[in-house]
């Protein structure tokens, strides 16, 4: 029950911080007494921060609970479909590519390398941590004598390919948010010079 009830409290914060952060950027923006409407972009940034602080620790107490649902590896699969949606928000919004870079990196850096090390998910030494060849062939008949192409199959669908995919939106949004900089800076240059 426990469980359950710091789950909720997560989410809740989590979206009373979404809220605050809106009802502020609203106000910002909205305020002839703000005259840097650029608090707007500092208030976004500490929002998805603080969203990874909320969620790196449900996701700590949480992210083994994905291998029963996707097998060995399968917190992978769980952060794509429970956590990474929040940050393809970022493609749609205009902030400036240092602060998106922090954000990925931080995200980057929670989520695939600090909780699962600290978790043993990338290690072969605990029963939540990688398959090793011998725990691989169980999954597969005694009949089948695939050997490398068993293993190699397996380690892709189950490790390589979710990880490469979290790699690719994290590189993408990253990417997407460096154009739309440098699109905003020559707009702004082209602005000034036809002034």
């Amino acid at each position: 029950k426990l469980f359950f009830t710091r789950g909720l409290i997560a989410y809740s914060l989590t979206v009373f911080v979404f809220l605050v952060g809106l009802i502020f950027s609203v106000f910002i923006f909205r305020s002839n007494g703000w005259k840097r409407k650029r608090a707007v972009l500092y208030i976004a940034e500490i929002v998805f921060l603080i969203f990874i602080i909320f969620f790196g620790v449900r996701f700590s107490e949480v992210w083994y609970e994905y291998n029963e649902d996707y097998g060995k590896g399968g917190w992978l699969s769980g952060f794509i479909l429970a956590y990474s949606p929040v940050f393809l928000a970022l493609f749609f919004m205009n902030i400036p590519a240092a602060q998106t870079l922090e954000i990925i990196a931080l995200a980057f850096a929670t989520f695939m390398i600090i909780i699962p090390l600290v978790g043993g998910a990338w290690s072969y030494n605990n029963d939540k941590g990688l398959e090793t060849e011998e725990e691989i062939s169980k999954y597969y008949f005694e009949s089948d004598d695939c050997g490398y192409f068993c293993t190699f199959s397996f380690r892709w669908n189950e490790y390589a390919n979710p990880g490469i995919t979290i790699c690719i939106m994290a590189l993408s949004i990253v990417i997407v948010s460096l154009f739309v900089s440098r699109s905003n800076r020559n707009a702004f240059v082209n602005k000034k010079i036809i002034k």
